[in-house]
This record gives C-alpha cells, sequence and structure tokens, in this order.
C-alpha cells in the first residue's frame, strides 16, 4: 500500500514510519485512485510519480531548498573556521592572535562577530563587522 510505499522507499524507520491511517496517505491513495477512473490508466505508478504525490501531501518528510542551503552555509563556516584556528600565533592568545582576528574578519566581511576564548571559555578578544551590533559585541566582558 502507501504507506508501505512511503516507508520502505523514503528509509522510515522506528517512529517516523508513516501509519496506513494517516491523513496523508489517505490523501495519496484517494488521488491515486482518482488517476486511474478518471483517465482509464491501468499501469502502475513510477517511483517518481509517487515520490511527487508523497511530496505534495507530505512535505515534512522531505528537506527543503533553504534546510539544504542551511546545512551548506554550516559546512562553509566550519571550514572557514578551521581555516582561522590553524593560522600560526592564534593559540598563544597573544595581541598577534588579536591581530590575526582582525584580519580575518577583514577577509570574511559577512562574519558579523568573532571572538577568541581560552580553554576556560573566557574571551580574549573579539572582533566586530556588523556596525548595528557593534555597540552590543562591544560590551561583551573581555577576560
Amino acid at each position: 500500500g502507501v504507506a508501505y510505499w512511503i516507508n520502505n522507499n523514503l528509509n522510515l524507520s522506528g517512529d517516523k514510519q508513516v501509519s496506513k491511517k494517516h491523513p496523508a496517505v489517505g490523501q495519496i491513495y484517494d488521488a491515486i485512485m482518482a488517476v486511474y477512473e478518471e483517465t482509464g490508466r491501468t499501469t502502475s505508478f513510477s517511483h517518481d510519480e509517487m515520490e511527487a504525490l508523497v511530496q505534495r501531501f507530505m512535505p515534512e518528510l522531505f528537506a527543503t531548498e533553504f534546510d539544504q542551503i542551511k546545512h551548506l552555509a554550516g559546512d562553509l563556516a566550519a571550514h572557514i573556521i578551521v581555516r582561522l584556528s590553524r593560522s600560526a600565533g592564534l593559540a598563544d592568545l597573544s595581541e598577534q592572535a588579536c591581530a590575526r582576528l582582525d584580519e580575518f574578519v577583514r577577509e570574511y566581511p559577512f562574519i558579523q562577530f568573532c571572538c577568541l576564548a581560552d580553554a576556560q571559555g573566557k574571551m580574549r578578544c573579539s572582533a566586530v563587522t556588523d556596525p548595528e551590533y557593534r555597540e552590543v559585541y562591544e560590551a561583551l566582558p573581555v577576560g
């Protein structure tokens, strides 16, 4: 049935599985039956046709383009921060490290706030690039 197709083809398991009593499963079934009745179709629905119906009636089972963009942005941000963490002189928390932080935010102006913290989590220096938030971020205690 429809619920079986959804669970198997979308690899849903455990509590994520869709019950055949789910209202959207009934809507998908009704849409399939309507096509058969209205067109006289005798062939089965393809994988792509079923996926399109499931996406139409159960969009929550699919990642949106916005979700994909957020994931990509997170990956890119992680790579940028890893690049910063490999900078010479950053680990010693010296003035050179603070200068490198300022240089870094000039390279990536879309970063609103960047700070360097010690092993105890205390902020040692920071760089603010967004003038709108400068007053808020600069009020944070250093050290």
